[in-house]
Formats: structure tokens, sequence, C-alpha cells
């Protein structure tokens, strides 16, 4: 909550802390434009790791892959794209050190 609280001090900004949403949730804000921070721990070789918080870093995600095998070439997303498989759907994000 505390980076919420920051963000909303520094600059004009709404912010929201939330449970990690399902891939459908998250395409919804992120083709709504919102930004959406994800944390993650660091381990001792800068990989992304489970270290319940400690070596907490931030993610910002930046964009989203769907793979569909029926489909020959890459499209666009609309903004009605529904994920049926999670293990078809994922994430870009900047990070720090990992």
């Amino acid at each position: 909550d505390w980076l919420r609280e920051l963000a909303c001090t520094l600059f004009p900004v709404e912010a929201e802390v939330l449970e990690l949403p399902n891939p459908n949730k998250m395409i919804g804000l992120m083709m709504s434009g919102c930004a959406v921070l994800v944390p993650y721990d660091c381990d001792k070789n800068h990989e992304p790791a489970q270290r319940n918080g400690h070596g907490a870093h931030w993610a910002i995600l930046i964009g989203f892959l769907i793979v569909d095998v029926n489909l020959e070439s890459l499209q666009s997303a609309s903004s009605d794209v529904v994920v049926t498989n999670d293990g078809t759907f994922y994430v870009f994000a900047y990070h720090g050190k990992s």
C-alpha cells in the first residue's frame, strides 16, 4: 500500500491495490490505459523468485501476448479479447535488476 500512497502523493493520479487479476481483467486494465505494477522478489542471481517479499522489486506491465495456434499471423488485440486458456497468456514488463 505504501507504493500507492507514494504515487498519489507525488503525482495527480488515482491508484488502487488489487489482488493479481485474472488474464481477462489484466487485459481490460491494460487496454483501458491503466498502469499495472506487479511486485516480484529478486533472487541472488537477479532472476525473479518467490521469497515472501525478501528482495522485493516492481515491474510495470507494458503489453501482452495471447498464443492462438489457429491464427497464421500476428494480430493486434481488440478490446473484447477473451483468454480461455491461462497457459496461452504472457505479459511483457519493464523491471529493475532482474
